[in-house]
């Protein structure tokens, strides 16, 4: 019962997490694009590198601190929808837009087990990011950043399954 309402707490922080970025039918389809994916993995560190530097960036981080936020709104705006959905990162977005949107098929225990655990670990990898870069810990900042990127390929996986499943019934 305690699991249950979890789950439909974070899928409903998840949705809010989706309208906040206003993520409609187009935006969801020019995310599909494989550097849409690969661009907003590898650009995971870029906040933590400007907050580890906020001592001698004084005043100028809170720009590109914004720069950066507003980086992570455009990316999966900014490249065009792909001629072809059938690759892995492709097929995991819209495996993703199924499942926030409740339309996907309901998840293997597998697929339950990778998205809880991934959910889990790129939460514990954003604290643990965090109070690295706070206390200005270098390998608990490292550690958090790589967990946080780990946790969402490892998430893409269920995804990209639920998906192939929707799609064939």
């Amino acid at each position: 019962m305690a699991l249950r309402m979890a789950r439909k707490r974070i899928r409903k922080m998840l949705n809010s997490f989706s309208k906040i970025m206003h993520m409609t039918e187009k935006v969801w389809s020019r995310h599909t694009n494989p550097l849409s994916v690969w661009t907003r993995i590898a650009s995971t560190p870029i906040p933590f590198v400007i907050l580890w530097f906020r001592s001698e960036l004084s005043w100028g981080v809170w720009p590109l601190l914004g720069a950066s936020v507003l980086w992570f709104w455009i990316n999966p705006r900014m490249f065009p929808e792909p001629h072809k959905k059938d690759g892995w990162t492709s097929r995991s977005i819209l495996g993703e837009q199924l499942w926030l949107s409740k339309s996907a098929p309901r998840p293997t225990s597998l697929e339950a087990l990778l998205i809880w655990a991934s959910l889990a670990t790129g939460i514990a990898g954003l604290v643990c990011a965090v109070a690295g870069v706070w206390f200005y810990a270098f390998s608990a900042t490292v550690f958090g950043v790589v967990s946080m990127m780990l946790s969402k390929l490892v998430l893409l996986i269920p995804m990209a399954s639920m998906y192939d499943r929707g799609v064939e019934k």
